[in-house]
């Protein structure tokens, strides 16, 4: 997949959570333009999200977390958010930034440096188990 399928991808995922948390927050927004600490901002609550699309999960068994990009922190590394929203085809898994480096650290999950597909500069990023990753986290189905 190239950078910019990739990029329309997660703009879809992004707009997802954002319609969902709408129903219940409707100053909720995304962040225009470039931002590595959050994808959508709730005003009314004063929280950020980052939104993070993994379908690939359901086949590796692991949910991609980065760490860096090209030798440079990001993802887990750079976030401002409270909250992952890790999207998958059926559900939204929502975990705090805490909970997750927490279960990084006390999992001792490995990082794992490649250049991935679509990519032309190495990341980092721990593979999560998927399971392990669920177990933490509270679903949302958004077709409820």
């Amino acid at each position: 997949m190239e950078f910019k399928d990739s990029y329309q991808a997660g703009s879809k995922s992004e707009k997802a959570v954002l319609a969902y948390l709408q129903k219940k927050y409707p100053d909720a927004y995304i962040k225009t333009g470039y931002c590595k600490e959050y994808d959508i901002h709730i005003p009314s609550i004063k929280k950020y999200i980052e939104v993070k699309q993994d379908y690939q999960s359901q086949y590796t068994g692991n949910i991609l977390v980065e760490n860096s990009f090209n030798g440079c922190p990001s993802g887990i590394s750079t976030s401002g958010s409270d909250w992952f929203v890790f999207v998958t085809r059926a559900n939204f898994y929502v975990i705090s930034l805490k909970a997750l480096k927490s279960l990084v650290r006390e999992d001792n999950i490995p990082n794992k440096t490649f250049i991935g597909r679509g990519d032309k500069h190495p990341k980092s990023a721990y593979l999560v188990p998927r399971e392990r990753l669920i177990d933490k986290c509270f679903k949302v189905n958004p077709r409820a």
